[in-house]
């Protein structure tokens, strides 16, 4: 199975592919990108007797193995992933999960239409943070955030960005960056920069 096959496959038929995305260019067909046979999703644990575990058909087993990305969401994702949007695996046998996270004050609506989008993979409302006053200046930064449930859909997402559980760029990102994964990264995490009003932030990557 491709790479193209991981990110960017859909029953949705009538969203074609960018070129620079042809699994011809895969980084899986030449050994480098593992398929999901090779890292099984999570298979759980029993709940014990009185256990507090969240109940609902999004944490089943077989709601989360049958739930896929649209092609528009798969482009998205991969700018939302250079921008703020961060992705947790914590062992290869445990499916991966995301965290959405804007400030309060000035994102809230940018956020807000982010949770729509990705509602079917999230258990609860979004929060906000409750944060001390900053000492300089008395003001408070609270952020307004989400995190998603753990999907066997992320995992190619976060094992690109994530490959050492330190976030990196994608050796073909220019093959997965389309039109759609630049505009969310700039809402993301784009800034006015003198001379260069629509720059996106890319201080975290060396």
């Amino acid at each position: 199975m491709c790479i193209h096959c991981l990110l960017f496959s859909s029953e949705n038929k009538t969203e074609p592919l960018p070129q620079t995305l042809d699994k011809s260019n895969s980084l899986e067909s030449q050994g480098n990108l593992p398929s999901e046979s090779e890292n099984p999703p999570n298979r759980g644990k029993k709940s014990k007797k009185g256990s507090t575990r969240p109940k609902g058909h999004k944490y089943t087993k077989s709601y989360k193995e049958s739930m896929t990305l649209s092609n528009f969401l798969k482009e998205a994702l991969i700018g939302l992933l250079l921008g703020d949007v961060y992705g947790v695996r914590d062992k290869p046998t445990h499916n991966a999960r995301l965290t959405f996270d804007q400030s309060e004050a000035e994102h809230s609506e940018y956020l807000l239409s982010l949770f729509s989008l990705f509602e079917p993979f999230v258990g609860t409302s979004p929060n906000s943070t409750d944060r001390e006053p900053d000492k300089r200046t008395g003001k408070g930064y609270n952020s307004l955030y989400f995190h998603t449930l753990a999907f066997p859909c992320f995992n190619p997402f976060v094992g690109l960005f994530y490959p050492n559980g330190v976030k990196v760029v994608p050796a073909n990102i220019g093959e997965l960056l389309t039109e759609v994964g630049l505009a969310f990264w700039i809402m993301d995490d784009g800034g006015y920069s003198h001379g260069n009003p629509t720059a996106p932030g890319s201080w975290l990557y060396s």
